[in-house]
């Protein structure tokens, strides 16, 4: 199964069908998680090299707009080859501009294959943050009431099957990672200065409302770091030159210095040992900043140690 991605293909494709008898809670489930990537560089890679062609930039930018989903991944070779793009720079700006639009194809064949055409857009806009809540779907449908977004939220948004409930509330909502990450992709390579502004916005209003309401300070922090992580790949795919230790080192300890409780740091120490997707996002970024992060956490939790004695 590790070695045969097409075949995996199948088995998970298969599961969807055989679900549909289950139920619609379980068959939403099973044919969301058939989206689920390999997760592995080296089967894009394999892809590519099978296909009789291979260049390790075009192979990680490939990887990265498609999460290594298998089936998008061979569309996009056939179209390289078809084009005879065989390395990164025969991607001038004109051709870049169309191999977006191809990859833009695939996700809404895909992904959004059978969502209501009004829906795209929202989802599309959503899917630039790790995390969304209510009254973030409210702030992409101003013009409308609170019944009128409950009603949206339940009957059009869950019934979509890319998303997933969490912590019992129907209201609070998570893009399907997979799901999130290609549409992110292509966001990303399209309108990197929206995506900024989106997700600073959203960050911002978010961590301070957030703040006020939580008893888990400690997930509120990681998100937060989801969500700046995103700003910061956004700014290096632009070009920009930017200093990633210096903005988290300035952004992480004036929240944990705020801490005067040792089970909140305890606490988020344990969630960044244990987010391994945060940990490999943030690697992206720049190598060995994870450590750095959680290093700032042991510095607040030595700061309360001596202030108890």
């Amino acid at each position: 199964m590790e070695e045969l991605p097409d075949l995996r293909a199948v088995f998970a494709g298969r599961s969807a069908i055989l679900a549909r008898t289950w139920g619609y809670p379980l068959r939403q489930k099973v044919e969301t998680r058939r989206l689920t990537p390999f997760k592995r560089f080296s089967d894009t890679q394999r892809q590519m090299t099978m296909a009789f062609f291979y260049d390790e930039d075009l192979a990680r930018l490939v990887f990265d707009l498609t999460s290594g989903h298998p089936g998008m991944v061979q569309k996009i070779i056939e179209w390289l080859s078809q084009n005879k793009i065989r390395n990164t720079r025969n991607l001038d700006t004109n051709t870049k501009a169309k191999f977006v639009d191809f990859v833009d194809e695939l996700v809404e064949t895909y992904i959004l294959e059978g969502v209501d055409s009004d829906l795209k857009p929202i989802i599309r806009r959503l899917a630039y943050y790790r995390g969304f809540t209510w009254a973030d779907v409210m702030s992409l449908r101003p013009n409308s009431t609170l019944s009128e977004n409950d009603e949206f939220t339940r009957h059009r948004l869950w019934p979509t099957g890319l998303f997933e409930r969490r912590q019992n509330s129907y209201h609070l909502f998570a893009v399907d990672k997979t799901v999130r990450e290609l549409i992110l992709g292509v966001a990303l390579f399209r309108d990197v200065n929206q995506f900024i502004a989106i997700t600073e916005e959203l960050s911002n209003r978010y961590y301070d409302q957030a703040t006020k309401k939580t008893d888990h300070w400690h997930l509120l922090i990681v998100e937060s770091i989801y969500q700046l992580t995103n700003q910061l790949k956004g700014q290096q795919r632009l070009g920009q030159e930017i200093n990633a230790p210096l903005v988290m080192s300035n952004w992480l300890p004036r929240r944990v210095q705020r801490v005067r409780d040792e089970e909140k740091l305890l606490r988020l120490r344990e969630a960044l040992n244990e987010d391994e997707d945060l940990n490999a996002m943030v690697e992206q970024v720049h190598p060995g900043l994870y450590h750095d992060l959680i290093q700032i956490v042991e510095k607040g939790l030595l700061s309360l140690e001596a202030k108890k004695r």
